[in-house]
């Protein structure tokens, strides 16, 4: 993890947590880099993650219902709950009428590679290689562009990307040809919140959104909070205690 906006690292809260964290020399670093680190940690794939999770929640009685809603009532009513975690990313905008939602864009593209070290830069840019395991090739990119709501494929911003990323991974990447690699663009857009992420009760009804990009970072430690949310309200109202 590198950064270009700052000397130290006093401002990296999870050093003291993650495993073989170490201070890499300022002479082993890429051009343009004040300082970085590496440590030993995880990723997932979430075309594997999802189903997945999906698979373990329907085994344990869970029942998935797709349906467009115009209110947290009316899901109340098509599931009969009592409770309801309201987790729809950007949809809190209108579900909740919260003004502070907004969407962050990104562009990525998926390069086909043997590249596996995750590495990220951030501070003036927002530069990133994450491998895809299980695909023969890794994620890189990237932008964070709030409010922008273009789902085109910038085509300036393609070069640009690989530009950085070759400069980030110290040229291991120069083997990437967009136009002989197998290659695919992505546009989405991040759920984000200003002033962060909102999880807290409100009556009956646990709001969990506005992660923003770390919406896999957090999801483990968010649902935790939520389950305590759902067990400390339900103390009060008669209906089944959570099983989350």
């Amino acid at each position: 993890e590198y950064y270009d906006d700052r000397d130290d690292d006093s401002t990296i809260w999870y050093k003291s947590l993650v495993p073989q964290y170490r201070r890499i020399p300022t002479n082993d670093l890429p051009d343009g880099v004040k300082m970085g680190f590496t440590f030993k940690t995880m990723t997932v794939n979430p075309a594997i993650f999802l189903p997945w999770t999906k698979k373990e929640l329907e085994g344990r009685g869970v029942r998935f219902i797709r349906k467009e809603i115009k209110g947290i009532e009316e899901a109340k009513h098509i599931t009969g709950c009592g409770m309801v975690v309201h987790a729809p990313g950007l949809g809190a905008s209108e579900l909740a009428n919260d003004n502070d939602v907004v969407a962050v864009r990104g562009q990525t593209m998926f390069v086909e590679t043997d590249f596996d070290e995750l590495i990220m830069l951030q501070g003036s840019q927002y530069t990133y290689i994450i491998p895809r395991m299980y695909t023969g090739g890794a994620i890189i990119g990237g932008v964070s562009q709030e409010g922008n709501l273009d789902r085109g494929v910038d085509e300036s911003l393609r070069s640009n990307i690989l530009s950085r990323v070759r400069n980030l991974s110290k040229r291991r990447l120069d083997s990437v040809d967009l136009e002989k690699c197998s290659t695919r663009d992505i546009v989405a857009f991040r759920p984000a919140r200003k002033g962060g992420y909102r999880l807290e009760t409100e009556e009956t009804v646990v709001h969990a959104y506005g992660f923003g990009s770390l919406g896999y970072t957090y999801g483990y430690g968010a649902a935790l909070k939520v389950r305590e949310l759902i067990e400390s309200v339900s103390k009060g109202l008669d209906i089944l205690k959570s099983r989350l």
